[in-house]
């Protein structure tokens, strides 16, 4: 049996990696945002620390948004993170309301935990995915910039 303990530590968790998702996303804004306009070639700091605090500022959706609106993102990619969406938003504004009273029952924590967990394993799978494309977009710049300054 569940305690309220278990509960709050479940969400904090899952509050935590949706978090992270958030940031592989940012990630990739970033780097997508490198690439459109090659600001790896002459940084400035001011449109930087600007760029970052609209990323920082927009929510999951916005910036799920972005990247599709950015990359051809279909199929299993789009419902993958569509479905993280949907999960996080219900973990943020409808599970507790959800169950109620519930998490004062041994049986309703239990019910609660057990789809946290399910919840978490729909986020983990968008924020694996985000990571990989963020990755792969910063590699990118990476290899952008090198082979600029080698010219």
């Amino acid at each position: 049996m569940a305690s309220r303990e278990r509960v709050y530590e479940e969400a904090g968790r899952l509050l935590e990696l949706a978090n992270l998702l958030e940031t592989e996303l940012g990630t990739a804004l970033i780097a997508l945002d490198a690439l459109d306009t090659g600001s790896f070639l002459n940084p400035d700091a001011d449109a930087y620390t600007r760029l970052v605090a609209a990323i920082e500022g927009r929510t999951l959706g916005a910036s799920l948004h972005a990247i599709k609106k950015r990359l051809s993102i279909t199929g299993d990619l789009e419902a993958l993170f569509d479905d993280a969406l949907k999960a996080r938003n219900f973990m943020a504004h409808r599970l507790f309301p959800h169950y109620g009273l519930k998490l004062l029952d041994d049986g309703g924590r239990d019910n609660m935990v057990e789809h946290m967990e399910s919840l978490h394993k729909t986020i983990w799978r968008a924020y694996t995915a985000a990571q990989h494309m963020a990755g792969l977009l910063v590699t990118s710049v990476q290899a952008l910039a090198k082979r600029e300054t080698s010219q």
